[in-house]
């Protein structure tokens, strides 16, 4: 008897281990056969922070997007994308951010005209838009666009420049 009361706690413990790795898989199937793909992305710190052949990070915080655009400063295949309402961005946006309206009737046609293989950094107020946008430029082929973690309202909090 004493043995299993050693064993359920175990069987618990790896359970949960196993349920915990097949939620950071997807399933996909192909002609019957099923394919299962590890989504965890790796933590921010691994990825490149530069443009190249290698991915940005989905998801980056405002010091790390700031780092970015300095290191891409005159780089004319990165490109900041502001997802916010005109008068959003007329009431002060990053330096460099053009504005291409998420909630505009035209937003998917205007991403459509970008050139899918250049770098984004795309932003809003505190980040949803464009995680959206960043989702239906994916979508669109795009392969290299990053969303500004809590928008432009976090990278005030840290203290980083806004131009009108």
């Amino acid at each position: 008897m004493r043995s299993k009361k050693r064993f359920y706690p175990i069987l618990a413990i790896l359970l949960v281990s196993i349920l915990v790795n097949i939620a950071s898989c997807s399933s996909t199937t192909t002609g019957g056969v099923s394919k299962i793909t590890n989504t965890t992305a790796p933590p921010a710190s691994s990825m490149p922070t530069t443009v190249s052949n290698t991915p940005v990070p989905i998801n980056i915080t405002a010091a790390d997007a700031f780092a970015l655009i300095q290191k891409n400063a005159g780089n004319p295949d990165f490109i900041i994308i502001d997802v916010r309402t005109p008068d959003e961005y007329a009431g002060g946006h990053i330096s460099g951010a053009i504005n291409i309206d998420y909630n505009a009737t035209t937003f998917k046609d205007d991403v459509e005209k970008l050139n899918k293989d250049d770098t984004y950094l795309v932003y809003c107020r505190t980040g949803v838009r464009s995680g959206m946008a960043q989702g239906i430029m994916k979508d669109a082929g795009f392969k290299n666009v990053t969303s500004l973690t809590g928008g432009i309202t976090e990278w005030i909090a840290q203290g980083f420049e806004t131009v009108k």
